[in-house]
């Protein structure tokens, strides 16, 4: 099986870095339209520059908000005349101090890392079920009673499952998240819409041994670099390439019967206790 997209109309929010950049550059090297959606207009232009290649557009704007997301599923009726493939990759990231927690700190996490995918989710839903009405101009494969009709791909953390005390919050948004992927796969697949989840380990990017050395990890970036890898059986960091291949396979036609799933995309390292260190 090829697991093609090509042609798929594609929303990939957090399109200006990270895992949702890597996801939205795949999926247009792989042949799909696509919107890349994020609140950074001036990372987000930067994906493909200022004439994006056929087939592509940007969305600008804070999808927390109603509002934006409603303008978002009118942009992409207005691109594409269809939605087949949602990809939730915009997540808000914050460290915390664990003996003094703030209202507000888990409110943003909700708000970004579960209530915004949560919200799209149900838009999408709603797309996919009136482009399957009849006399929608649905084609062959939304018209099949047997077939999906489309499918939506949440991404979380694996701090859903192993989490330090400063990430009190976001692990929480994230286990949340997942949760929701699962409801969410339930109640929507007797309309034949699919819904699964990647959780994914630390990300190898620019900024990292930044955010090691924030989290007390080691003062040097270097060593911070090395202790990570140290609890991770592969011995290396996860390129957000890898998470888009798998990103490509839940939202191609190959996986009809996967739903309500959650894969760990982590090199083994939930595998392990959270004591252990290995050798280099």
């Amino acid at each position: 099986m090829c697991y093609s997209i090509r042609g798929k109309c594609t929303i990939v929010t957090g399109a200006a870095s990270g895992v949702g950049q890597g996801i939205a550059r795949y999926f247009v090297e792989s042949g799909a339209n696509v919107i890349a959606a994020d609140r950074n207009g001036t990372l987000l232009k930067e994906l493909f520059g200022r004439s994006p290649p056929a087939g592509t557009s940007y969305f600008v704007g804070d999808l927390r908000h109603k509002l934006t997301r409603l303008n978002l599923m009118s942009a992409v009726n207005s691109e594409f005349g269809r939605l087949d493939v949602l990809v939730n990759a915009s997540r808000e990231f914050r460290q915390t101090a664990p003996r003094e927690p703030a209202a507000e700190v888990l409110d943003t996490m909700l708000d970004q890392n579960l209530r915004l995918h949560f919200c799209m989710a149900q838009l999408a839903a709603g797309t996919f079920m009136k482009q399957a009405e009849p006399g929608k101009g649905s084609r062959t494969r939304i018209a099949d009673d047997k077939g999906p009709i489309g499918s939506i791909i949440n991404l979380s953390s694996i701090a859903s499952q192993r989490t330090r005390p400063e990430l009190l919050e976001y692990s929480i948004s994230n286990a949340a998240l997942n949760q929701a992927t699962r409801a969410l796969a339930v109640s929507l697949a007797r309309y034949r819409i699919r819904v699964n989840g990647v959780a994914y380990g630390t990300l190898r990017k620019p900024n990292l041994a930044n955010v090691l050395v924030d989290l007390g990890m080691n003062a040097d970036r270097e060593s911070a670099r090395s202790e990570i890898k140290r609890s991770i059986p592969s011995n290396r960091l996860v390129e957000a390439e890898e998470i888009a291949h798998l990103v490509r396979f839940l939202a191609s036609d190959s996986t009809p019967y996967l739903t309500g799933q959650v894969i760990t995309v982590d090199g083994g390292r939930t595998l392990l206790d959270s004591s252990t260190m290995l050798r280099p």
